[in-house]
């Protein structure tokens, strides 16, 4: 109860029940079988909004004991939407808007279909078996087609009582009634109070016939107790507001052997038809329409808002690749050698991407990554500018700051070095690396040895002044040669290396403002 139910699926009411109660409930689709029970006792469905039953949504192997739909609007009963066998069968106080062909196909003992409203009820929309009672009263009927109600399979015992009473037929095809004709002589008929919105004329004798599909039967049991519509003109002559009168005295009024007419007061009975029907139904499909617009521009705002996001997350994604330098390993699609090439052109959007450009002066470690990325690529002109670029940086920083430095300071220090080397046995050269991969190397360890040099906080006892460490290199050079002179002088052979190593050390220098040796790596 109080559930909105988008799908009620096959087989969802399979085993033997008691009771099946739906009640202030929304339905959407009731799927094929979805009531396949062998048996169920009572079926309740009270109050609900059910969108589409679909073909064998009661199955023909089920018994329904007691099935009552009351107060319910039914959109579309497709063909063969109810196939079960009722003992007892009750549609009433509901609107139902399509009943296709052969919508309801049962077997009952008791078929009541009663006060409700129909727009459209297509031929052989019921059709009945073997049915004991069948009432028919009080419904209002937009259309109605031919044969709208038949009766199969039907012998002298089956079908005892049939009712239609009360009914109000806006629009009424020829042949519709024609189950009337059809039954058997000793079934007991009522047909009394319905009215038809159509005008009224002398002969309507002969459209009942149409009507019952029947040229040879007596039809005076209808038009003694329905009723048509009169014309404008008429109504105001027999002062009718209604505008339905009785079809039996309209004949007598108007058909008479007379032939003029009289205006007087009408006293006989009448009938008001409800036109509030056709309204309602035109409210259920403004509100259905409506709903379906709603939905659609619903999806809609969803559909753009899910593409919005996407398109904010793109970017976003695309800004963070970026930052993070992952844009940079994607090279651009090569042209082929059919097509027109730009190759300078991409040479240089290559080496943008891979070295600096012309008028970077710093050497910094991204530099050095793009360099050893461009030695990689298997573009040769790629690496040729690599090699070319990476050869002028070890040139600027390196060969020159190492060796080609003119001033006086820089060569007495590079003297004293050198023969500290000797004293100390270690006269060996560092190995200049000639391959481009072996450059990049030396210049990453130099560019960490300098930036670590120029972090690590001064000491107490190092020496901060030029002069000071100039003091400091030929006190301790002297020192050194006097504590192993006698060792090295009974180690010493006599040739020319051992002369060299036992020549007395030149003069510190004199001038105390000059500096010391270079640390600049």
């Amino acid at each position: 109860m109080n559930v909105r139910i988008s799908e009620i699926p096959k087989s969802a009411f399979l085993s033997v029940l008691a009771e099946v109660n739906i009640h202030d409930s929304a339905i959407k689709n009731i799927h094929s079988e979805a009531f396949k029970a062998s048996q169920i006792s009572s079926v309740s469905i009270v109050n609900t909004t059910i969108q589409r039953m679909q073909t064998g949504a009661f199955s023909s192997q089920s018994l329904i004991l007691n099935f009552v739909l009351s107060k319910c609007i039914i959109h579309t009963l497709e063909t063969q939407a109810i196939m079960a066998a009722f003992n007892n069968f009750t549609v009433q106080h509901s609107i139902i808007t399509d009943i296709q062909l052969t919508g309801i196909t049962s077997v009952a003992s008791n078929f009541r279909i009663t006060d409700n409203h129909f727009k459209t009820i297509q031929e052989r929309a019921f059709v009945l078996s073997s049915f004991n009672r069948v009432y028919f009263n009080h419904n209002i009927m937009l259309n109605i087609e031919q044969s709208f109600i038949t009766f199969e399979t039907i012998t002298d015992d089956d079908v005892q009582e049939i009712t239609f009473i009360g009914n109000e037929i806006h629009n009424a095809q020829d042949k519709s009634l024609n189950f009337i004709s059809h039954l058997p002589h000793h079934t007991v008929i009522k047909f009394d109070d319905n009215a038809f919105n159509e005008e009224c004329r002398c002969n309507m004798g002969d459209w009942l016939r149409h009507l019952f599909n029947n040229s040879e039967l007596n039809v005076d049991f209808a038009l003694n107790t329905s009723f048509c519509k009169v014309s404008k003109t008429l109504s105001l002559c027999f002062k009718l507001n209604e505008g339905l009168i009785n079809m039996k005295n309209f004949t007598e009024l108007v058909c008479g052997n007379e032939t003029e007419i009289y205006c007087e007061p009408y006293h006989g009975e009448t009938k008001t038809l409800d036109t509030t029907a056709t309204m309602l139904f035109d409210e259920m499909e403004e509100s259905v329409n409506s709903n379906m617009y709603i939905g659609i521009a619903l999806g809609t705002l969803l559909i753009l808002a899910v593409c919005g996001t996407v398109v904010i997350l793109l970017i976003r994604g695309g800004i963070w690749l970026k930052r993070n330098g992952y844009c940079m390993h994607f090279r651009n699609i090569r042209l082929t050698q059919s097509e027109p090439s730009h190759d300078d052109e991409r040479v240089m959007v290559d080496l943008e991407r891979h070295a600096p450009k012309s008028d970077d002066n710093e050497l910094t470690p991204e530099l050095l990554i793009r360099l050893r990325e461009a030695l990689n690529d298997p573009d040769d002109d790629i690496k040729e500018q690599a090699r070319e670029r990476i050869e002028k940086l070890y040139e600027r920083y390196i060969t020159s700051d190492s060796y080609t430095n003119n001033n006086r300071q820089d060569e007495e220090t590079h003297l004293y070095e050198e023969l500290g080397n000797l004293q100390n046995g270690h006269g060996h050269h560092p190995e200049i690396p000639e391959s481009p991969t072996d450059r990049i190397k030396y210049m990453e360890t130099r560019f960490c040895q300098a930036k670590m040099a120029n972090q690590r906080p001064t000491l107490v006892g190092e020496y901060s002044e030029p002069t000071d460490a100039a003091v400091h290199l030929y006190s301790e050079l002297k020192e050194h040669r006097n504590d192993d002179e006698n060792e090295k002088k009974s180690s010493v052979k006599s040739n020319e290396s051992g002369k060299m190593a036992l020549r007395p050390l030149p003069e510190k220098p004199k001038d105390r403002n000059v500096a010391g040796p270079s640390t600049k790596y």
